[in-house]
């Protein structure tokens, strides 16, 4: 395991931990204000049901402000995305340009399956994104 990966996967499991709540238990409920962020490495990030380091699916909730950017990363489990508000701009591969994007808008649905290299980016605005999965997972930055 890299130190670049530990790195990523340290800060973002004790920052999401610290949100878990009520809505980690099965059968709970969370509404939408009772959702609490917590930072992480690359926005915010709240986990609905988890946690992210056991063998059992798990939904978080991500928030990028304006031009935040999840740099190329790969997951070692496949990712079902739902775009909740803005516009979510993905790369395909370690490039980041205006170009070399896909916009995804509220309502849209993405699968990305287990170790490709991809980047999330609010490139215009604000964006709420869910991504739900079976764990263990981690956020594996892409060395350049």
């Amino acid at each position: 395991m890299t130190g670049l990966r530990i790195a990523a996967l340290a800060m973002a499991s004790a920052a999401m931990a610290a949100v878990s709540g009520a809505a980690a238990q099965s059968g709970a409920a969370v509404q939408p204000v009772e959702v609490k962020y917590a930072p992480s490495p690359f926005g915010e990030g709240a986990i609905l049901s988890g946690p992210l380091d056991k063998p059992v699916f798990y939904t978080q909730r991500v928030h990028l402000k304006a031009g935040g950017l999840v740099p190329p990363h790969t997951h070692p489990d496949t990712r079902y995305t739902a775009v909740l508000s803005g516009t979510l701009y993905v790369c395909s591969g370690d490039k980041v340009a205006a170009d070399a994007v896909k916009a995804f808008p509220a309502g849209s649905f993405l699968i990305t399956p287990a170790n490709v290299v991809h980047c999330s980016w609010a490139k215009d605005g604000e964006v709420v994104y869910q991504e739900s999965g079976i764990g263990p997972t981690a956020t594996n930055l892409v060395k350049k």
